[in-house]
């Protein structure tokens, strides 16, 4: 008789220690899977934005006149000219739109050209955010304060990242040209997460 009770205790535990088994590489798999979707989903959008990035650098435009060019060196000629994107801001704002075409539906995105700290002192943002399931789209210039850009950019919480140096010549008149270094930024984040910029 207690030999017949001692190996239903016997049977029990190991239906017990199988049983906890089974359930911790089930959880562990179950995890597994997860944690890959969602790092190969920050991988893929940190890729896009830096596609967007290299499009922007590459992309071609038709200037006045109907002559094919480099997007940049026509932003950097109207920035050598006005000190401003002038005419070429439309020819931008075209190029980032049509770049975060296929994301849009899912994320809301801000493209800057930071020329922080240089004598140039002056950030474009070119931003589209969701607002009550409304977009909105715009174009904010900022001029040596930057302390509302800054809290804009902390307050947003996922943000996937990109960004790469480009160099604008300016020749003021009676001085010599010189160039400052401008970082182009791509900024994506989830839809609706921020409103925008002040």
């Amino acid at each position: 008789m207690a030999r017949g009770i001692a190996a239903v205790v016997d049977a029990i535990f190991l239906l017990l220690i199988a049983v906890v088994a089974a359930g911790i590489v089930l959880s562990a798999a179950n995890h597994y899977g997860r944690n890959f979707d969602v790092q190969a989903h920050k991988l893929l959008i940190n890729y896009y934005a830096k596609q967007v990035v290299r499009t922007l650098v590459t992309a071609s435009v038709e200037r006045p006149g109907g002559l094919p060019d480099y997007l940049l060196a026509y932003l950097k000629e109207n920035v050598e000219m006005f000190k401003e994107l002038g005419p070429a801001e439309e020819r931008l704002k075209e190029v980032i739109e049509k770049a975060m075409y296929p994301i849009r539906d899912q994320y809301d995105y801000a493209v800057m050209l930071d020329g922080r700290g240089t004598t140039w002192n002056t950030v474009y943002l070119f931003y589209k955010v969701t607002v009550n399931g409304r977009e909105e789209n715009g174009t904010v210039v900022y001029r040596r304060d930057f302390s509302k850009l800054d809290d804009w950019i902390n307050s947003m919480g996922t943000v996937y990242t990109s960004s790469t140096t480009i160099f604008l010549r300016f020749c003021p008149a009676n001085v010599s040209c010189y160039y400052i270094p401008v970082s182009i930024r791509v900024l994506v984040f989830p839809r609706g997460e921020v409103g925008p910029p002040s």
